[in-house]
């Protein structure tokens, strides 16, 4: 399979379209390279290429754009120039899977009590630490938006979900007695990683995906 197949396979359950208007999503590394092996990560790193060369796989679905904003030069040690130069294929769907993301992450916590929450999250997330907001443990309401696509809609007594929100904006959240969850950007898309997996494998039967053991969250925790 070609990349550009993968992406009219993908394309049935998750159309581009779906994706925002400043987004950079589709074929963006396009070697001519075929495969049938395919690997998901949300970001594309040097560990997750020597991951792709060690397994023998050309095909990367990355979940963020590789390429971003216009590129002015490009360096021996690019991670774009890695694999045009080991044939690997790109394809990043980004904003076109943002629906499905926070719907699958919504149905598995709603109905459950804030310590539950909290024990799923980090359960699901294989996360050491989240970072919370909080005067209550009450909510009424729960709002879910993965990386840093919340926009603050005046919510009021909710759990709100999301990757990263601005200091003044978890200021406002608690004065309208809401509990702000913050799994960090990258984690709280990498989390739903299994069930995309599980989605795209109804669309590309032929091919052995891959969830990738390399790609992880950039910030630790120093005690």
């Amino acid at each position: 399979m070609n990349i550009h197949d993968l992406q009219d396979r993908v394309a049935q359950i998750f159309p581009l379209s779906e994706g925002l208007d400043w987004d950079n999503i589709g074929v963006l590394v396009d070697t001519g390279s075929l495969s049938s092996n395919v690997l998901l990560t949300v970001d594309i790193s040097d560990l997750v290429i020597d991951e792709c060369i060690r397994k023998n796989i050309k095909h990367i679905i990355s979940y963020h754009p590789l390429i971003f904003s216009g590129i002015k030069k490009i360096q021996r040690d690019d991670l774009l120039l890695r694999c045009i130069q080991n044939d690997i294929n790109v394809f990043s769907p980004h904003t076109s899977w943002d629906r499905e993301m926070n719907e699958y992450l919504f149905e598995l916590l709603k109905g459950l009590s804030l310590q539950e929450v909290i024990e799923t999250l980090k359960r699901e997330g294989n996360m050491e630490y989240l970072r919370i907001a909080k005067n209550t443990d009450k909510f009424s309401k729960l709002v879910v938006v993965v990386g840093s696509a919340f926009k603050y809609h005046d919510h009021v007594d909710s759990l709100i979900i999301t990757g990263e929100m601005a200091h003044h904006c978890i200021l406002h959240s608690l004065r309208k007695n809401n509990i702000v969850i913050l799994l960090e950007h990258s984690n709280s898309e990498r989390m739903t990683l299994k069930h995309m997996k599980s989605k795209l494998e109804g669309v590309l039967k032929e091919c052995t995906l891959f969830i990738s053991e390399e790609d992880k969250g950039p910030l630790q925790i120093i005690l």
